[in-house]
């Protein structure tokens, strides 16, 4: 069995068109991304709330010849619903900054998991000392 994704240029070899501009045509006509909320940051940052769970995840990995810090759900094993935030770069304010704009309550679940499972290494979110208050 081929597991090989289908691509835009794979269908457009398959139709005999371009696949170019069907990936272009899909992208601006098919697809919501002219109607999408988090068009005009994309590049810089994005954050899917909604797909917070209890199992995070936090990396640094190169995209496009630039670095991103990527916030991911591994419980949705790579699939829809695992990335939670892309920030473009590997300073902790600048990602501390986009996590920030999570919903308090979910924030504040989101930190506790990452501070019990990861120890110190939360630290941008708990500083040495620092107590939450219940």
């Amino acid at each position: 069995m081929d597991t090989t994704p289908v691509t835009a240029r794979r269908l457009g070899k398959f139709y005999f068109t371009d696949g170019d501009n069907l990936e272009r045509s899909y992208k601006q006509s098919l697809s919501d991304f002219p109607e999408w909320e988090q068009r005009e940051h994309a590049s810089d940052w994005v954050l899917l709330e909604e797909n917070i769970g209890e199992n995070l995840c936090i990396d640094e990995t190169s995209l496009q010849d630039d670095l991103f810090t990527i916030l991911s759900n591994k419980d949705g094993h790579c699939k829809q619903g695992t990335l939670v935030a892309a920030v473009r770069g590997t300073k902790a304010q600048d990602v501390v900054d986009i996590l920030l704009k999570i919903p308090e309550e979910q924030l504040i679940i989101m930190i506790l998991h990452l501070h019990l499972t990861s120890g110190n290494s939360a630290s941008p979110f708990f500083p040495s000392g620092a107590k939450l208050n219940s």
